[in-house]
């Protein structure tokens, strides 16, 4: 659809029933990749296990203009692969009394 579902309405496009596909289709990956995160990285449910992830998805997509081909892959991808380094740091930072980095005075 892009910024003007009226030409897409003039080019014979439903509109309403490509919405409608595109929010179904979204909502599955969104489950898919809430349970990858909750059952796959922690074997568990975890309270707000994704910290506002999805919200970064949603500013690239705006940023991008609604439009996959203007760099909201290669950003989204930039993304994840930084998220997953400070995922993989946090996981292997020694962790000493009460969950606190080693050296903490806690």
């Amino acid at each position: 659809m892009g910024e003007n579902p009226e030409a897409a309405d003039a080019a014979g496009v439903n509109v309403a029933r490509t919405r409608y596909l595109a929010l179904m289709i979204g909502g599955a990956l969104m489950a898919i990749g809430g349970a990858f995160i909750t059952l796959a990285l922690l074997g568990s449910f975890t309270l707000d296990i994704i910290a506002g992830r999805g919200w970064v998805c949603v500013a690239l997509v705006i940023f991008g203009r609604w439009r996959i081909g203007r760099g909201v892959i290669g950003a989204a991808g930039a993304t994840g692969q930084q998220q997953e380094r400070r995922d993989r740091q946090r996981c292997a930072t020694p962790r000493g009394r009460h969950g606190a980095a080693s050296g903490s005075p806690l």
